[in-house]
């Protein structure tokens, strides 16, 4: 059995009172400083929803993109005659004699 008299075992019972008080102490801080981490953390997340929505409803909206008139079958000139191959002479054998 443990002598609670002893002096060695006062003295070891102080002095694990003293660490466990510190140690609560210090989770106990640990815990406020988290909270207080935490409450900053949200009012800042907040604040930047706060300016995302405003900025969102003060952006207009986008145009719509104009389409290019070169890809465009109504803007495309009209051909006058069909392409049978006469300007480059290929069908009529005379691609030759035209150089």
């Amino acid at each position: 059995m443990i002598d609670e008299s002893d002096p060695a075992v006062v003295a070891m019972r102080a002095q694990f009172a003293e660490i466990s008080a510190r140690h609560k102490a210090g989770v106990a801080q640990s815990v406020t400083e988290f909270q207080h981490g935490d409450a900053a953390n949200k009012a800042y997340q907040e604040e930047v929803a706060r300016r995302e929505a405003e900025q969102a409803a003060a952006a207009k909206p986008p145009e719509p993109e104009q389409k290019n008139p070169w890809l465009t079958r109504r803007s495309a000139p009209s051909r006058s005659e069909p392409e049978d191959g006469d300007e480059t002479g290929y069908y009529s054998n005379s691609w030759m004699q035209q150089r």
